[in-house]
């Protein structure tokens, strides 16, 4: 990044092959380069890879501060009419800063609109005595992923670390419900909660916990 100016870079996908009216996924980790700096990304989509389509396309990831910690992303199109679409990720940080790691990089086609929305006030907690044990609680969602009110949930699957845990039934639309994994193994865990009605899958919800008995760090001087 230069130190008069702000940054004004580009990282373009290639072309993604999507349909109309159907939703994607775009997931992808990112940070900076250290936590002194601060580095500012937004990340957007157009129908040709040109700065001028990107300034007129959606944007699907408003202006986001970076630091060192790596951040998980996971962001929601739906194109209008059939194409090759491009993302793009834009560097705008303020001047004389450091620069931004983009990577796993992945697209998927998302939850239908009559699916489930995400679960909310999804928590994992583990076990405050270090017992290898964690409760995932969670609320089920109320509406599809269209806005629409969701009358019934057919199951609700919880994953650890993306591998299938355990499926929950008899959960009603927006009722709270919970899951203690007392088969966890020591350290850091990410739990996704996905609800399913008429056999669609609908968006996931993610959380994490370290789990376990952790060690100190070296005390400072």
């Amino acid at each position: 990044c230069s130190s008069q100016t702000p940054a004004d870079d580009w990282l373009v996908s290639p072309p993604v092959p999507m349909q109309a009216g159907v939703n994607y996924m775009l997931r992808f980790h990112a940070s900076g380069n250290s936590n002194y700096y601060t580095e500012k990304l937004e990340v957007k989509a157009a129908i040709y890879p040109s700065i001028a389509a990107f300034n007129q396309g959606t944007t699907l990831l408003p202006s986001t501060d970076l630091k060192m910690d790596t951040r998980e992303f996971t962001l929601t199109y739906k194109p209008e009419s059939d194409g090759n679409y491009f993302f793009g990720f834009h560097a705008i940080s303020e001047p004389d800063q450091d620069y931004i790691t983009i990577y796993d990089v992945l697209v998927d086609v998302g939850a239908e609109d009559s699916a489930p929305d995400a679960a909310s006030d999804v928590r994992v907690t583990a076990d405050a005595t270090g017992d290898l044990k964690a409760t995932v609680s969670f609320t089920a969602p109320g509406k599809t992923v269209g806005g629409q009110t969701l009358t019934a949930i057919e199951k609700v699957e919880i994953l650890r670390d993306d591998e299938p845990l355990t499926t929950l039934t008899g959960i009603a639309p927006g009722i709270a419900g919970s899951f203690t994994d007392d088969k966890v193994s020591n350290g850091q865990h990410t739990y996704t909660v996905v609800a399913y009605s008429e056999g669609k899958r609908g968006r996931e919800a993610k959380a994490s916990a370290f789990v376990g008995m952790d060690v100190p760090v070296r005390p400072e001087s």
